[in-house]
């Protein structure tokens, strides 16, 4: 009996999450309409500022890189240093996708 009310649970997680996403993607495309090409950082930073549950950044780049109204147009490149540590990454610039409109 704890397996099946533990699994709906789950569900109901999971339906929570999926319904985040819609108004994740909403906003993301509002966001870029209003202010334009945005890297991965700056759009993660207003989403999470706007909901209380925000997405992390493989969500957020899955999200654009997965959907066709959004188009990769750069990349920018990215120091982290953490004590003697440091990393060298690029992140992606992306905007509206201007054939879809």
């Amino acid at each position: 009996m704890r397996k099946k009310v533990w699994r709906d649970a789950n569900l109901e997680r999971m339906r929570f999450n999926m319904k985040n996403h819609v108004r994740a993607r909403a906003f993301i495309r509002k966001t870029l309409i209003s202010q334009g090409p945005m890297d991965v950082h700056a759009i993660q930073m207003k989403v999470n500022e706007h909901f209380r549950d925000g997405l992390t950044t493989n969500e957020l780049t899955n999200i654009l890189s997965k959907d066709k109204d959004y188009e990769e147009v750069g990349r920018r490149t990215v120091e982290n240093v953490c004590g003697h540590h440091r990393d060298i990454y690029t992140i992606g610039i992306y905007q509206i996708n201007k054939d879809k409109n």
